[in-house]
């Protein structure tokens, strides 16, 4: 006689969450810059300090967000690609002034944190939930 195991299979339900950005408006007022809109539908904000430039790309169908940070143009020092973006948010604290990403992904949630001004500074943390 044999016995068969059960297996308890356990599936946990994915909700989508929307991706929340603010408005154009809110951005060029907080980054003195307005977002310039790619061939894919996603939104390009450039900053430059005259030698680096920090490309910030965000999709909020696609919910993904890329940071690119160049010295000139051949010399990339960071690119980073992150789906699951739920949240964008805008922060000027001291003259400072930051871009935040939250994201959401099954058993994962982190944040990406670009300063934009008075110099390029980027974050990010992705950690089991």
């Amino acid at each position: 006689m044999s016995r068969l195991g059960l297996v308890r299979i356990s599936l946990r339900k994915t909700m989508y969450r929307r991706f929340e950005v603010p408005d154009e408006q809110e951005i060029l007022e907080a980054t003195g810059v307005t977002p310039e809109t790619e061939e894919s539908g996603a939104q390009l904000l450039r900053f430059s300090d005259g030698e680096e430039e920090l490309l910030i790309t965000y999709d909020q169908l696609g919910r993904s967000v890329r940071i690119r940070w160049t010295h000139g143009r051949t010399r990339k020092l960071l690119d980073v690609f992150r789906e699951g973006a739920t949240l964008m948010r805008l922060t000027s604290v001291t003259g400072a002034v930051q871009l935040s990403f939250e994201f959401h992904m099954d058993e994962c949630a982190g944040e990406m944190k670009a300063q934009v001004f008075p110099s390029f500074a980027v974050e990010d943390r992705l950690l089991f939930t």
